[in-house]
């Protein structure tokens, strides 16, 4: 199955619990996902966006979850995206539509014209999940917390979420960082810290989906998620939800029209400071996903090597540590391709310099990739798919 553009696919190192609950405690039992206990509390909330350097330093770098109150109805796309817009606007712009609403892995995926889902998404059992196209990245605003510092040199991915409501994620989580903003309709997001990742274990070692029915949760199969505190967050139209990076999440949609974008970027390790005084100079500057290359190969080179230590490691161990810092959300298949590229001798194991000297027209390729691939040297092959975020 092919899809279309980077990031189209989503890795998902989904957590499922193995331990025993405390006095066999069955609280929640094939009830909804959170109805075991009481949330911890509601995520922090701001009326206003906080500067990068605050935003960063209380939040990006804290791993502290934040709700933005009207922060989205600053973008065009807020102001702009009705279905009669985007239909005379993008009609023609091809879309992926999951099949059903609630996740479900063996269903499939369509690429089909917006103009064609615009017709008929609200007596479908689908929705759209699509990285945006080109031609609109014009009218999504970055917001001005991620415009310098780093974050804005590490866009990954940015994708629009497009359903008639009633949509249900996986309990999963991103190993990169993310910000979901509601353009229309709203959305119930369940939280859980990276640190009580005690109450959940990896569920499947390949890094695929957690078997968890959020409808209807087994105490029995997953006692853990009778215990795991958790946190809630309500996003409504024009707020933005900025997830931390390894925080567990499962998201539902609501209202007759439930539309989304997020941006997922990599986790900055060192913030530049310098950056963020050049950009004082014009703070009422509004910037657009335009203007941000979210295909550069380059600033991925050193971050792999600093995943690796700087020293050599197998093939095998090189795919393990990508699936588990799930550094592509959405694109299974790109570890074992990238193993496979670094390893330019064939010898097995990959070296720091094999990384940083690889042919970037290749490197670029493979990001570029998103269709599915046979396993390659004796590594399991990897299924498409898509997840809510």
């Amino acid at each position: 199955m092919k899809t279309g553009l980077l990031f189209r696919l989503f890795v998902i190192l989904c957590f499922c619990p193995t331990g025993r609950t405390k006095g066999n405690s069955m609280l929640g039992h094939l009830q909804k996902l959170g109805s075991h206990r009481p949330p911890e509390g509601a995520v922090t909330e701001l009326d206003y966006i906080p500067s990068a350097k605050e935003f960063h330093e209380m939040y990006s770098a804290a791993g502290v979850p934040l709700l933005m109150k009207g922060a989205a109805k600053q973008s065009k796309a807020y102001q702009l995206w009705t279905d009669e817009y985007l239909m005379s606007e993008y009609g023609n712009v091809s879309v992926e539509v999951e099949e059903g609403k609630k996740e479900d892995r063996n269903k499939g995926v369509d690429e089909i014209p917006l103009r064609e889902y615009l017709l008929h998404y609200h007596d479908e059992d689908a929705y759209v999940v699509a990285s945006i196209p080109k031609t609109m990245q014009s009218e999504v605003l970055v917001l001005p917390c991620l415009t310098c510092g780093g974050a804005a040199n590490r866009i990954l991915d940015a994708v629009m979420w497009f359903s008639s409501g009633g949509t249900k994620s996986v309990l999963h989580f991103d190993g990169v960082e993310n910000i979901n903003c509601v353009l229309d309709g709203w959305k119930e997001v369940f939280l859980v810290d990276k640190n009580d990742k005690d109450f959940v274990n990896i569920d499947h070692p390949d890094g695929s989906y957690c078997g968890v029915d959020v409808d209807s949760v087994d105490m029995k199969k997953y006692p853990g998620l009778g215990e795991v505190p958790w946190y809630s967050a309500k996003v409504e139209a024009g707020d933005c939800l900025f997830i931390p990076y390894k925080w567990f999440h499962q998201i539902r949609s609501y209202g007759n029209r439930n539309l989304a974008v997020n941006i997922w970027w990599e986790r900055i390790r060192e913030f530049n400071y310098t950056d963020c005084d050049l950009l004082l100079q014009s703070p009422t500057e509004s910037h657009y996903l335009s203007e941000y290359d979210m295909t550069s190969s380059s600033k991925y080179q050193l971050t792999f090597v600093e995943l690796i230590h700087g020293k050599p490691t197998t093939k095998k161990e090189f795919i393990s540590i990508l699936k588990k810092e799930a550094l592509f959300p959405r694109q299974e298949s790109i570890p074992t391709k990238l193993a496979n590229l670094f390893d330019s001798n064939q010898d097995g194991t990959i070296h720091p310099d094999e990384i940083t000297n690889a042919d970037t027209d290749q490197l670029q390729a493979v990001l570029n990739s998103v269709e599915d691939e046979e396993s390659q040297d004796g590594e399991l092959s990897d299924e498409n798919h898509h997840t809510e975020l």
